[in-house]
Formats: C-alpha cells, sequence, structure tokens
C-alpha cells in the first residue's frame, strides 16, 4: 500500500488543495519520508489527519469532519495505489450534537478491520500492511504488570489515534518479552528466545542510538516491574525524561502492535509495508534527538511510508531524499502548498530557517533590533547624511559584546564604512 495523492475542499485552511507524493529517489533502502512545515495554522496536522481518515472507520473520524467548513461541499480524497478513498461531507449531516454519519464511505477492508477491532481481538484476514498515527505528547509511567500475562486488545484498536495515551499495554509487553525469553532460553529453544530478544533489542537500540548509551529493559521479580537499566542503574518509567518516555511510548506501541499482528507470511515485522503518520514527535526531544530520530526511523523501517509534521529545522535537516512540503497562509489564512523539494543534509540550519521556515533572524530579539539600528544608521553614513556619531558610537560597543559572530559582522562592516567613507568611528575594543 502506497498513498499517491490527496485533494482537499474547503477543510481546515485549505479552499482547495491537491498534493501529490512522489516516490523519493532513494538507491538505498530507507522508508519514504514526507514532512510537511508551516506556520501555526497552516495545515500540517490537517493533513495528516485527512490522510489517516481514509483507513480509519466513519464512526471514529468526527475530530476530522469537525474541520469541514460546509457540510455540503467539503471533501477529502486520497489515492492508494490506483484507488480513490473519499470522504465526502454530503455521507454526513449535521444537528445540534455534531455531525453524524448518514451514509456508508465503502472506504475498504482495513477500515472494517479497524472498526471490528473494538468489539474483537481476533483479525481476518491476514494483513500485508498496516496503519499507524502517533503524535509526541504521548507518555509512558510506571503501572503494575504481570511476569506473563497475554495482552487481549485487538492489535488495530486505536491504532490511528494520534493523541490517544497508552494505559499499561507496552510495560505488560515488554515483561511478556522478557519472560517468554528466559523461558524459552530454559528449554533450549534458542530460535523462540531470540525472536523475543530481537522485539525488545529494536526498541532498545533506537534508545540507545539516540542517548549514545547502551541501555537495556529488565523485569524485576519483586515486585513485577519493567525498569530501564543505563550505566547500571535501573531506572523507574516515572523518572525517565519526558522525550524518553514519548519515545517508548509510541515507538514501543508500534513494535508491540507490529508484533502481535497476523502477518500473511513470515516478513520480519521491521520489514513490513506500513504506513506512519507522526505528529510533532520531536516534543520534549533535545536538538540532539531531533536530529537522530527521522533517520533511526528511516533505517528501522525500510519499507514504510512515513508522513510527518515539524516545527523543528533539525528534522528537516536530519535526512537526505526526503520530500519537504512547505505550506503558507495568504491574508484572509488560507493555505497552499508550495512545491516539495528534496532535503539535502549538506544544507545549513540557516538556510533551512530561513528557506523553509521563512526565519531570517539568526540572533535573539534584542539583538536582531540591534543589528536592524546599525545597518539603518550604516546606510545613513553611505547615503551622507549626518547621524549621531555617540549614538552611533554607543551601539556598536553593545553590538561588539554580543559574541564572536556579531563581533565579526560589525567589524567587517565597520571597515567597509572606513573603506569607503574615508572615516572612522572610534568604538571600545574591550
Amino acid at each position: 500500500m502506497r498513498i499517491e495523492k490527496i485533494d482537499l475542499k474547503n477543510v481546515g485552511p485549505f479552499a482547495e488543495e491537491t498534493i501529490e507524493f512522489q516516490p523519493v529517489p532513494n538507491t538505498e533502502k530507507k522508508a519514504e519520508v514526507h514532512v510537511f512545515t508551516g506556520p501555526n495554522g497552516s495545515g500540517k496536522s490537517t493533513l495528516l489527519y485527512a490522510l489517516a481518515a481514509a483507513f480509519t472507520p466513519d464512526s471514529q473520524i468526527g475530530d476530522m469532519l469537525k474541520r469541514f467548513h460546509d457540510i455540503k461541499d467539503s471533501f477529502i480524497k486520497v489515492n492508494c495505489n490506483g484507488d480513490t478513498y473519499s470522504l465526502l461531507g454530503t455521507n454526513f449531516q449535521s444537528d445540534r450534537d455534531g455531525i453524524q454519519h448518514v451514509g456508508h464511505l465503502g472506504f475498504g477492508l482495513y477500515k472494517s478491520l479497524v472498526l471490528a477491532a473494538s468489539q474483537s481481538k481476533d483479525i481476518s484476514p491476514s494483513l500485508d500492511y498496516a496503519c499507524f498515527a502517533y503524535s509526541g505528547n504521548r507518555n509512558i509511567s510506571h503501572t503494575k504488570v504481570e511476569t506473563i500475562k497475554e495482552i487481549n486488545t485487538n492489535p488495530l484498536h486505536e491504532s490511528l489515534v494520534f493523541n490517544k495515551t497508552i494505559k499499561n499495554q507496552v510495560n505488560q509487553w515488554l515483561a511478556n518479552m522478557i519472560a517468554k525469553e528466559a523461558i524459552a532460553n530454559q528449554n533450549n529453544k534458542t530460535e523462540a528466545a531470540k525472536g523475543y530478544r530481537q522485539n525488545i533489542a529494536s526498541l532498545e537500540n533506537v534508545i540507545s542510538e539516540l542517548m549514545k548509551e547502551d541501555v537495556r529493559f529488565e523485569l524485576e521479580t519483586e515486585p513485577a516491574d519493567i525498569v530501564l537499566r543505563k550505566n547500571g542503574t535501573a531506572l523507574d518509567f516515572d523518572v525517565l525524561p519526558d522525550g524518553l518516555k514519548s519515545i517508548i511510548s509510541w515507538l514501543g506501541d508500534l513494535l508491540m502492535r507490529l508484533d502481535r499482528l497476523p502477518w500473511e507470511n513470515n516478513t520480519p515485522i521491521l520489514q513490513r509495508n506500513i504506513l506512519l503518520f507522526l505528529d510533532e514527535i520531536e516534543i520534549h526531544l533535545h536538538p540532539k534527538w531531533q536530529m537522530k530520530i527521522l533517520p533511526i526511523m528511516q533505517k528501522l523501517l525500510p519499507n514504510a511510508q512515513i508522513f510527518i509534521s515539524t516545527h523543528s529545522p533539525f528534522v528537516v535537516n536530519s535526512v537526505d531524499g526526503a520530500w519537504i512540503y512547505k505550506l503558507v497562509l495568504d491574508e484572509h489564512g488560507v493555505s497552499t502548498c508550495k512545491p516539495p523539494v528534496l532535503s539535502e543534509t549538506g544544507k545549513s540550519y540557516s538556510y533551512i530557517l530561513d528557506e523553509i521556515f521563512d526565519v531570517e533572524e539568526r540572533f535573539g530579539l534584542e539583538t536582531e533590533q540591534q543589528l536592524d539600528d546599525f545597518y539603518k544608521m550604516r546606510d545613513d553614513i553611505f547615503a551622507g547624511k549626518t547621524i549621531d556619531k555617540k549614538e552611533f558610537t554607543t551601539l556598536v560597543n553593545k553590538l561588539l559584546k554580543e559574541g564572536i559572530e556579531v563581533q565579526q559582522i560589525i567589524g567587517h562592516e565597520l571597515r567597509q564604512i572606513k573603506r569607503i567613507t574615508q572615516k572612522e568611528f572610534s568604538y571600545d575594543e574591550n
């Protein structure tokens, strides 16, 4: 399964927009990544929710329908593998209790499976792809676990709910994997033990790569509890940094679901075809982790198609060959999408801030204002106008105390002034 295009009319900040998702020209085996950027209110999350709605049961898309301007003249159309999935406002009606579904949309078997997931733990038939949605706002905490307790919830249940706070399923799944690995080793079932270990190791490896430290999940027995061991210290989930808790929450949830789904063949779960919708997963992450998380996901899930929204230049500039979609708002608050560009890690963060995020400022607001004042006075000098020399000298002295970058800028400008005007302005070199 691959998403090829989305059309929106009168949805969120979009009047009428079509976005095509071209394959990534990538010779390496890495996930195909599409990144949505833009100011607040430009529709990044709307796009993610609209794409996910194509695979979400009709009865569970109320939040998406609230973004429809006119129930009679709004729609979303998503093209996948040559088929079109249409979310038409005319299939719904509005009353005082909100927008209610009155017609069958026929979005396919997958939507039916997700709907059935709320009522049954079994999935039939086996899957050849799956879809998942996550937000960086997710969290995980300490909770009681049992040594082995099978999880009865259907692995597709709430799999497309971005902001759903999980309870104890990831904790219990980790406890199950650790306990089953120990039992398999005890019974000399080496291959089974390797399978259980691989499931846990996938999550441990991601965390280790982010932190540049070896970490391991362990099951303590008195009482039964899952901890993260780092540098010989066992850490309860409640004391972990928020960024780490967020990653364990959504990535652990994803790995747990992939492990528990019935697949149509024996392809390793990390090699599966999945669609992944990620809404600002960089929340709570240090810039160093923001730079790493997307490349790690690209390698971890090489056959995935990943759609991600972000406000972070570190995320945008972290991978080569991802399509970047810049959303812009006009004076009426209507959003449009600029033609996508391929990301290149060779570009500087200053370039990304300027070209992708429209942030031209390099320094803090006060320093930027002082620089603006300096440039205005410089231009007056070049134009032969009279300036307040004392004010100019005071301003220069302030800027020269702002750090080496500002010092270099001001020093260059003062040399230019002297060369062009043959005048030299004194300033405090200390």
